[in-house]
């Protein structure tokens, strides 16, 4: 992790063994989620601490694309082989969607949370409300 106003690294973070390919922050910049291509885990980071609080494993030859926290601050969207989505308080999986024919690449959540959508290799953009 970087200063972008020093340019120094102010802290580091190992955890996946393979190349990340999904990285966002929460709302309020104190969370951050990880994830690895080959990895069927999901990593929660406390920037406060620098370290992991908690790990999401996800059912085995999960390919994981991507990984959102929505603009709230209440929801963590995971895609890859479907999509789940999780309550950020309470860590606890609230939806499960299986219905894609391709494998998912990304989740984005619109205004308030009222949608989200998710995109994939079949080129389909769906939109859940």
């Amino acid at each position: 992790m970087w200063d972008i106003t020093t340019q120094n690294s102010v802290a580091s973070f190992e955890s996946h063994k393979n190349e990340i390919n999904g990285l966002t922050f929460s709302e309020n910049g104190v969370y951050f989620a990880s994830s690895s291509l080959k990895e069927n885990v999901v990593n929660l980071w406390d920037l406060r601490k620098s370290q992991t609080f908690k790990k999401i494993q996800l059912p085995e030859n999960f390919d994981v694309r991507s990984v959102k926290f929505d603009h709230s601050g209440t929801y963590l969207g995971i895609v890859g082989t479907s999509t789940y989505i999780y309550h950020m308080k309470s860590w606890n999986l609230i939806a499960e969607f299986k219905d894609n024919t391709d494998i998912l690449t990304d989740i984005e959540f619109g205004k308030d949370c009222k949608y989200f959508a998710t995109t994939s290799l079949d080129r389909n953009l769906k939109i859940f409300s």
